[in-house]
């Protein structure tokens, strides 16, 4: 629709079609992180660069995980919480975001994400968040996790 729009020079409809591509486009690569980080196989503590990380920003894995599982459990409505690398900060962030495209900071990388929307958890939890919540990092899949981290901390950016 966008190159329709700029072929023809009619922008009425603009406002409409960058929210849907928003938030489909933002929907679409949060969930591929989400699968693409648990496995049955998943849960523990993670290993790796990734742990150092989070020891240096957190103060260890527990206090890590309790961060992130209130952030998540607190999202209003449907949306994220999510564990990103800053290449200007060089650490790692909690975020949460409602909907999906709604994200506070642009300049980031997700690594890790949990799907706060009712469809993901209800047919199991119905209306037990937190309880969903903690199962959920029993299939997290900490390699998958610090191959993503590896990756990412390879962009580091100047501080503004």
């Amino acid at each position: 629709m966008m190159a329709k729009a700029r072929k023809s020079g009619d922008f009425e409809l603009i406002k409409h079609w960058e929210r849907e591509a928003a938030f489909n486009g933002a929907g679409h690569y949060l969930h591929t992180i989400f699968w693409d980080i648990m496995g049955p196989k998943g849960g523990g503590k993670p290993k790796g660069e990734i742990e150092k990380q989070i020891h240096r920003d957190f103060g260890g894995f527990e206090a890590f995980k309790k961060h992130f599982s209130h952030a998540a459990e607190k999202v209003e409505g449907g949306g994220w919480a999510i564990l990103v690398w800053s290449p200007r900060s060089h650490r790692l962030e909690i975020l949460q975001a409602e909907k999906h495209q709604n994200l506070s900071q642009w300049d980031v990388i997700p690594l890790l994400v949990l799907d706060v929307w009712e469809h993901a958890y209800y047919l199991k939890y119905h209306n037990d968040r937190k309880r969903y919540i903690h199962a959920w990092w029993n299939v997290v899949r900490w390699s998958a996790v610090n191959h993503r981290y590896l990756k990412a901390r390879k962009l580091r950016w100047k501080p503004y």
